[in-house]
């Protein structure tokens, strides 16, 4: 989770805006990419790189490895 710049969550809408989400995915061909979909892909990555399942588990903030 990153903050806002006057603390709390930071508003996932205004973020998308702030860094041109629809262009991007747009351009690269993923019009339909979601942010989350990036938590899945750095845990495929570190997972495939040796990463500790329980260490990617943690920075994820799940329960369980699955």
């Amino acid at each position: 989770m990153f903050a806002a710049p006057k603390g709390g969550p930071l508003n996932e809408g205004n973020w998308k805006r702030t860094v041109r989400w629809s262009t991007a995915t747009r351009s690269i061909g993923k019009p339909t990419l979601r942010v989350h979909d990036l938590r899945h892909t750095a845990a495929s990555l570190w997972l495939g790189a040796g990463a500790d399942p329980k260490v990617v588990q943690r920075i994820l903030g799940h329960a369980s490895a699955r």
